[in-house]
């Protein structure tokens, strides 16, 4: 190893060693807003484990990166008194306390780990409570509407008929859980019928919404004396629209009582079409000898301080819903390829890129580009590295139309281990990459990905034609998700 090699060897470890001690800090100053929000002593319990929390930062790149990611959305606005009375705010909170849960108490010994692990889950309890508090303006709204399915469902389900409650994950998944644990109060038979849907509509691009909705309805065998149930966000009106149009195509559905219910927001009125979905909802309804203004529920707007990604509360957020939903290959694919594309078009990104295979080359002989022994022309304008990058670019692209054709389980709306199956599916990229120019040019974007610790794909639904797999959180995340359930019930059994 020469010193050039050397040098940016223990660059990179300081880098990462710099990370750590960022986070160990941006940690420190997140605990201390809990404090004063929830009269805790997280912040003082971390600072007396100092060592030992930097040292398990540092070996949990996910828990460093959410702790960073968060502290610099709020910056200066963390030492506002009020800055956790903001809806937008807890929901950010809930999740990182979420991932404390997880993550935080492994770095201690016992009886400490236990402790921690004891105060964190009350603290997961306060922090529900406190986003239901935030939102309860919404929640209220929501609890109408659980009530009016209740009144629906409660006397046609007397004799022990089922009532099947249609998921879509993300978007209706809170509301589903609501409405499911208030019939199971009332002795109500449910059943969840949950499906993770394409976009897709064209039997030539794949599996359809329609195919899959099919075949998940025919597992469960619904009959005539069931109740169907969606409950579902109304944005512009026209997807729930085409997913109350297309429901209504499935001859089970058909065959059974099919109540849609719309969650409308303050805009939805505006949207040009808003007269022809509601004739199309109440048609629906009316066939249920009820009113359809009855079904349509308009929800506030959530008064926040920061950027939201979604109307509702609950919008755009997977662990709040307690399950991740995404393509398996082609959440994976988007940050390879958006990586490649980068090292390409960004000097700066081509850069850091040319350091991680130094950094790499130094670490491993072995690697694919050591012979490159010139190493400072590769990090100072990429010599021959460049020259190998573009070429293999050019051969992954003749490539990419195979790569985009592995189609796992998962992508044809079957159930699987997303786990197992994101191997399987890498492993079969590789089988096509390895052998080829093209391997040059994935090796650094993951290497790129890795240095630069991002772990959410830039776009989990990126390969046309395939179904996102499902999957359901555990431990910590199940816990927060089941917490703010359990509020959001409690604000439906008790009207104000």
């Amino acid at each position: 190893m020469n010193e050039l090699e050397q040098l940016f060897s223990k660059l990179s470890k300081l880098r990462a060693e710099t990370y750590g001690v960022q986070a160990f800090y941006a940690l420190l100053a997140l605990l201390a807003v809990i404090d004063r929000q929830w009269k805790a002593s997280f912040a003082a319990h971390l600072e007396r484990n100092a060592d030992v929390v930097q040292a398990h930062l540092h070996a949990t790149p996910a828990l460093t990166f959410v702790v960073r990611q968060i502290y610099e959305a709020y910056g200066d606005a963390l030492l506002d008194d009020d800055v956790l009375e903001d809806p937008t705010a807890l929901v950010d909170f809930n999740n990182l306390i979420a991932f404390l849960a997880e993550d935080y108490p492994g770095a201690l010994p016992e009886p400490a780990r236990t402790q921690l692990q004891e105060a964190l889950e009350e603290l997961q309890r306060l922090a529900a409570a406190s986003l239901v508090s935030a939102v309860l303006p919404q929640a209220q709204v929501l609890a109408n509407a659980v009530r009016k399915i209740a009144e629906y469902v409660s006397p046609r389900t007397a004799s022990g008929e089922r009532v099947i409650l249609l998921d879509f994950p993300v978007g209706n998944t809170i509301p589903t859980r609501v409405v499911e644990e208030i019939l199971i109060r009332e002795g109500i038979r449910v059943e969840v019928v949950r499906v993770a849907l394409t976009r897709n509509d064209s039997r030539s691009r794949g599996v359809t919404r329609k195919e899959i909705l099919e075949a998940r309805l025919a597992e469960r065998g619904v009959q005539a004396a069931d109740t169907v149930v969606l409950l579902d966000e109304w944005l512009s009106g026209a997807n729930f629209r085409n997913v109350v149009e297309l429901l209504g195509r499935i001859s089970a559905i058909g065959d059974a009582t099919f109540l849609p219910v719309g969650l409308l927001t303050e805009t939805s009125s505006a949207d040009e079409r808003f007269a022809s979905h509601v004739a199309e909802h109440d048609r629906v309804i009316g066939r249920l000898g009820e009113g359809g203004a009855a079904y349509r529920f308009v929800f506030p707007a959530l008064a926040s301080r920061f950027s939201r990604n979604g109307y509702f509360f609950w919008s755009e957020h997977d662990r709040l819903a307690g399950f991740r939903k995404l393509q398996t290959f082609g959440a994976y694919l988007s940050a390879i390829e958006g990586a490649i594309d980068r090292i390409r078009t960004d000097p700066v990104v081509r850069r850091r890129a040319r350091r991680e295979v130094v950094t790499r080359i130094a670490a491993d002989p072995e690697f694919a580009g050591a012979d490159l022994d010139n190493t400072a022309e590769l990090v100072a304008d990429g010599g021959d590295l460049d020259r190998q990058f573009e070429e293999s670019y050019q051969d992954y692209e003749r490539c990419k139309a195979e790569i985009h054709r592995i189609k796992p389980a998962t992508a044809r709306g079957a159930d699987a281990d997303v786990d197992a199956e994101l191997k399987e599916v890498v492993a079969k990229l590789h089988e096509i990459v390895d052998p080829r120019p093209a391997k040059v040019c994935v090796l650094m974007a993951m290497f790129l990905i890795e240095a630069e610790l991002e772990f959410d794909a830039p776009d989990s639904y990126y390969l046309a034609g395939h179904a996102p797999a499902i999957g359901e959180l555990g431990g910590s995340f199940a816990r927060m998700s089941e917490f703010v359930v359990n509020e959001l019930v409690a604000v439906v059994a008790n009207p104000t």
